[in-house]
């Protein structure tokens, strides 16, 4: 019985042993292509804006668009993703454009308050080509 069990565990470690060494199966790689373009998100009254995160390239423009809401961003902390750094960006304001020369991928959190509820998505802009 000793012998049949010690035969077990070694047949059960080789087979861990092979399946960590042979990862079981193919590796594949999880990288995600980003389309550099002007980016639009809805402002809703119940979840604040329909894409919780919004990545932007530098230099492309931001847009909020409403369906009659009142609405009004204001980032965390004091810093901005937009050229000028504007920390509040309202309802019929100009379409802000991402800033350049960030040496890496930059998360900026803010509030959006909609019809006077407040919610807390994010921006993240992306660096430069050279970064």
């Amino acid at each position: 019985m000793r012998i049949l069990l010690m035969s077990l565990a070694r047949i059960t470690l080789c087979g861990v042993m092979l399946l960590t060494i042979s990862g079981c199966g193919h590796e594949e790689s999880q990288t995600a292509k980003i389309s550099c373009r002007d980016r639009k998100t809805d402002v809703d009254k119940n979840t604040g804006v329909k894409h919780m995160t919004v990545v932007l390239c530098p230099g492309r423009k931001m847009h909020w668009s409403d369906g009659g809401e009142n609405w009004v961003v204001e980032f965390k902390g004091n810093d901005s993703p937009f050229q000028g750094k504007p920390m509040k960006i309202s309802k019929g304001d100009q379409d802000p454009v991402a800033r350049t020369g960030l040496t890496q991928d930059t998360t900026f959190p803010y509030s959006i308050t909609v019809d006077g509820k407040k919610f807390d998505p994010q921006i993240i802009v992306m660096c430069d080509d050279n970064c």
